[in-house]
């Protein structure tokens, strides 16, 4: 596992579109920082945007703590041991970090725990670290219980897909114009149903339709192609 600083959070600004819904997620997960959670979960379903919100929002926390990045939460005690030197370390000097981490399971934050009740067995004054993770909802109530087991507050956010109208101008931001002008208002409808307003749902719908109606020669993207796209994407 090797972590991401502050410098180097990946974040695509064309793909982050800023919803309705990342906006109400972004405010609730500070909230909970500001009120002193030691962790907070950013729940989404697959292609719901969870490392696109995550590496947006620790970009801008830069501002006013530390924050590291990790990809992944660790899978054994010594991935564990090597977070929580790492992020010591990122909070040297400051005394408080943020820690991003996409993607998380029960496992990682069990392990974590234990590095860090490790590391600051014995020390009078331990840094304050506060986590903020994305995960699936299949995974968000074990880690919720295991915050409780672990006498930790851990607050839950739900991160939502994209509302019909904004659809459109997701698909403006995120395409070239020439594409996305290609799609009639009718095919715009069917692919915010058809993708249930998942922007990584939509990017995929959205290419597979253009490749069906260039197959069959048509100008625009109709509602029958974005259909079509979905029912060969599995959706």
């Amino acid at each position: 596992i090797e972590p991401v600083f502050s410098s180097d959070i990946p974040l695509s600004t064309r793909q982050y579109f800023r919803s309705r819904a990342y906006a109400v997620a972004d405010r609730r997960v500070r909230v909970r920082l500001d009120e002193g959670f030691d962790a907070v979960v950013v729940v989404g379903e697959s292609g719901a945007g969870r490392t696109t919100f995550l590496s947006a929002l620790a970009a801008d926390l830069i501002a006013r703590t530390p924050v590291i990045w990790f990809a992944r939460g660790p899978d054994t005690a010594r991935d564990a041991l090597y977070c929580w030197r790492e992020i010591e370390s990122a909070a040297a000097g400051a005394g408080h970090v943020v820690a991003a981490i996409d993607d998380a399971d029960q496992l990682a934050i069990e392990l974590l725990a234990v590095a860090r009740d490790a590391r600051l067995a014995g020390e009078s004054c331990g840094i304050r670290a506060q986590f903020v993770l994305t995960a699936r909802p299949s995974t968000a109530c074990s880690i919720r219980g295991l915050g409780a087991t672990l006498d930790e507050a851990v607050a839950c956010c739900k991160l939502d897909g994209l509302d019909g109208d904004e659809v459109a101008p997701f698909m403006a931001q995120v395409l070239d114009g020439a594409r996305s002008d290609r799609f009639t208002r009718e095919a715009v409808a069917q692919l915010s149903a058809c993708a249930g307003g998942l922007p990584k749902r939509l990017v995929s719908i959205t290419a597979k339709a253009c490749f069906v109606a260039d197959l069959r020669g048509d100008t625009y993207v109709s509602a029958a192609a974005v259909e079509e796209a979905a029912f060969v994407l599995g959706f």
